[in-house]
């Protein structure tokens, strides 16, 4: 152990007791994950150990400041990084659960969409029902109706056919009704003829 070595050694164990009451009031505090909280501590560190180095001559302990120095610089790179990441990460999950958002919605819309169509086609459907029913309906009343004035037509014709028949049946009555009697009369006049004969 030299003359240097000697300082630096006791600037490590006076910086360490420095330290041992910022870490442990960082892990109190819950912030011993902290990287603002780690680089100031770090940053302070390694200034002491630079102005230490310069005061005494020590190269090692410039070095040891400057890795220290370099240290502290990539955390904060890191923790920058990090942070733009959680920022990404951050926007990515909004712009993810706003597409998902809109998907539903869109979803949503579609199966509305999709059963006001179903409701038009069955109430369509029961129209159309209801309008063949009623064609049905009115086609069946046509038909009777036909039906009707045939079967009212033909009655009529037999009605005339019998009404004719009857009257031809009575001309023929009549008509021999009026040649029996013209025998009759006719008889008795040859009768009568006779009779005067005689005389």
């Amino acid at each position: 152990m030299n003359l240097r070595t000697i300082p630096r050694t006791a600037l490590t164990s006076y910086l360490r007791i420095l330290r041992l009451p910022v870490d442990t009031l960082l892990k109190a505090t819950g912030r011993n994950g902290s990287t603002e909280g780690k680089l100031v501590v770090d940053r302070a560190d390694a200034t002491a150990r630079d102005i230490a180095g310069r005061v005494l001559g020590d190269e090692e302990l410039q070095r040891d400041a400057s890795l220290r120095f370099e240290t502290a610089d990539q955390r904060e790179k890191a923790a920058t990084l990090r942070a733009e990441t959680d920022a990404q990460r951050a926007k990515s999950d909004a712009r993810l659960a706003e597409r998902k958002r809109a998907a539903d919605q869109r979803k949503a819309t579609a199966e509305k969409e999709k059963a006001e169509r179903g409701r038009k086609a069955r109430q369509k459907a029961t129209e159309r029902q209801a309008a063949s029913r009623k064609a049905s309906a009115k086609q069946e009343q046509a038909i009777a109706k036909t039906e009707r004035k045939q079967t009212l037509d033909q009655l009529e014709t037999k009605a005339d056919a019998l009404k004719e028949t009857e009257e031809a049946l009575t001309a023929a009555d009549e008509a021999k009704r009026l040649r029996d009697a013209a025998a009759r009369v006719k008889a008795e006049r040859k009768a009568d003829d006779k009779a005067k004969a005689k005389v």
